[in-house]
Parts: structure tokens; C-alpha cells; sequence
């Protein structure tokens, strides 16, 4: 019985030159990689940028509708019964040897859409700082305001709360600070308030509650003899309460508001 043996597989041969040609069909699957790499590379920046511009146009609700919707007569109304109530604090301040003073939610967003714009901005808000508004939030103001940066503006929004610690010592505790809906870091808040205060002639200092910056405003070096005894952040209003130094200050009468 003879057997076969199998033939052995052919093997091409080798090109004269000695090298292997390569296989042509990776070339297509090689190049979308590549492509889509670059494309991932160049792309996230570019879409992480679209995103932060997106969300810091945003504009917080009581800042839109606390900006234009109120009608004209309204604002002028708000704005008249700003100054009226200014006014009596300001005769109180030098007539009585006590004073207090409620001013509401519509009450300050007239004034700062009138009075305040035409004939205090320019003078008192930082550089690129316009537009002010506020909404009182259970314990705490919101502040917003239009903060312009070149060709590029957002909508800054701060919450605070406020309270007087001791005599002639307002203390404001930063509870939110964000621009549009991205949180704002806490060097750029402090730059805001500082400019404002220093710009009143008032010294300002910080301390911390907690997690929480707090801004501690000195009114001793106001012009006139003023003990400034309490400040509350209410449902209906910022309410103000003090004594004039027209009359004597006893040393001791002083009643902190709560934090």
C-alpha cells in the first residue's frame, strides 16, 4: 500500500527588492482614527468654550424680570417712595436722637432704575459694572448686575446676608456668587465689594464664618456721629435702625442684630 504525501502550500515570492508591500486595506481604518483624533483634540476646547460662554449668558429669572418688565409709571412711583423714605431717614438722622427706615423690594429697584442710574452710577458702581437690581430672598438680598469684560458681558448674582455685629459694624456674609449659572471664584466677589466700599470712604475688612467670607464694614469714620444699632433682611424690606449723635450716644446702648 503506497501512500501520498500532501504537496507543500505554495509561498509567493519574495519582490526583488526584498521588502513586503503593505496591506492597502488599513489605510482607510488608520486614517479615520487619526481624524478622529485631531478632531477630539481641537474639539474639546472649542465645545468646553461654547458651553462656559453658554451658561454664563444665562441670566438669573428676578434679574430679567426685575429689569424691563415693571412698566415706566410704576418704576417712577417705586423710585419717589425711595426718596421720600431717604428723606425721612435723613431728617430723623439730624433732628431725632433715633432713627429707623424700611425700604422694600419694588422701592429699591424703582430708585436704582431711576434716580440711582441717572445721577449716582457713574459715579459709585465699579468700572463695567451697570444695571443693579435686588430680590429679597427669605434672609438674604440678591444683588445682580450686568459686569462687562470687553466685547463679552454676563450677569453677575451675589447673595448675601447681612447683620450688625457691634456698634457701627455692618457684617455681610457671601452666600452665592455666580455669573449666569457658573459659580464665580471667591477673589473676583471681594474685588466687587471692595471697589464699592473703599469708593464710600468706609474701611472693610474679612473675616470667615465657617465656610462662608463675611465683609465687616467699619461706619466709624462716617462724617456725622451715627451708631448704626441694626440691620434685618425681611419678607417685607431691608429695615435700618440707629441712633444720631445730635442728641448724645449712651456708650452702651447698642442692640446687635442676629446673624
Amino acid at each position: 500500500m503506497s501512500s501520498s504525501k500532501s504537496p507543500e502550500p505554495t509561498v509567493p515570492p519574495l519582490p526583488a527588492n526584498g521588502s513586503v508591500s503593505p496591506d492597502v486595506s488599513l489605510e482607510p481604518r488608520v486614517s479615520f482614527l487619526t481624524r478622529l483624533v485631531v478632531t477630539g483634540i481641537v474639539g474639546l476646547p472649542i465645545g468646553l468654550i461654547i458651553l462656559v460662554f453658554t451658561l454664563a449668558q444665562i441670566e438669573p429669572s428676578f434679574y430679567s424680570k426685575r429689569l424691563g418688565t415693571d412698566d415706566e409709571s410704576k418704576r417712577h412711583q417705586c423710585s419717589n417712595q425711595f426718596l421720600n423714605g431717604a428723606s425721612r431717614l435723613i431728617n430723623d438722622l439730624q433732628n431725632s436722637p433715633a432713627w429707623e427706615a424700611n425700604f422694600n423690594e419694588d422701592q429699591i429697584n424703582g430708585w436704582l432704575a431711576e434716580d440711582f442710574q441717572q445721577n449716582h452710577a457713574n459715579k459709585v458702581l465699579p468700572p463695567g459694572v451697570t444695571d443693579p437690581r435686588v430680590e429679597i430672598d427669605g434672609d438674604r438680598v440678591l444683588l445682580g448686575f450686568r459686569c462687562h469684560m470687553g466685547l463679552f458681558s454676563t450677569v453677575v448674582q451675589i447673595g448675601v446676608r447681612a447683620w450688625v455685629p457691634k456698634r457701627n459694624l455692618l457684617a455681610f456674609e457671601l452666600d452665592t456668587a455666580q455669573a449666569g449659572l457658573l459659580p464665580l471664584p471667591t477673589t473676583y466677589t471681594r474685588k466687587v465689594i471692595e471697589q464699592f466700599i473703599l469708593a464710600q470712604n468706609l474701611e472693610i475688612n474679612w473675616k470667615r464664618n465657617g465656610n462662608k467670607l463675611v465683609a465687616l464694614v467699619d461706619f466709624q469714620r462716617a462724617e456725622r456721629q451715627i451708631v448704626l444699632r441694626r440691620v434685618e433682611i425681611r419678607e417685607d424690606g431691608l429695615y435700618l435702625e440707629g441712633l444720631s449723635g445730635r442728641h448724645g450716644i449712651p456708650a452702651t446702648d447698642y442692640a446687635p442684630s442676629a446673624n
